[in-house]
């Protein structure tokens, strides 16, 4: 069973508002299109590094989760690994923000 954030990120995919890996997503900070950083919990020491300096540097939300590479892959429908993930639509990044602290508030 998915779990909402996996659901949420489903429905980003599907509003086109999903760009994913490393590079593509610092592209999408860089270019102010993104709302929104995800970071999969087991990514890699340098890619949170760079992720997160880049997204405090714009100033953008970045927020590591409890997904694996493996899980945030197969969330936003991608057959490999992905160790980050952007939301470009302001709307659905609040969606994915209150699957987030529905989420935190299930393990508390």
């Amino acid at each position: 069973m998915k779990s909402k954030l996996e659901f949420a990120l489903g429905i980003a995919k599907k509003a086109g508002a999903v760009r994913s890996g490393t590079e593509t997503v610092r592209g999408e900070v860089r270019s102010g299109r993104a709302s929104m950083v995800l970071i999969a919990c087991d990514a890699s020491e340098n890619t949170k590094k760079r992720l997160i300096g880049c997204c405090e540097y714009y100033k953008i939300p970045c927020v590591k989760i409890a997904l694996s590479t493996s899980a945030l892959g197969d969330a936003v429908g991608k057959s490999g690994l992905v160790s980050a993930v952007s939301i470009a639509h302001h709307g659905v990044s609040r969606l994915v923000s209150d699957a987030l602290t529905d989420a935190s508030a299930e393990e508390a």
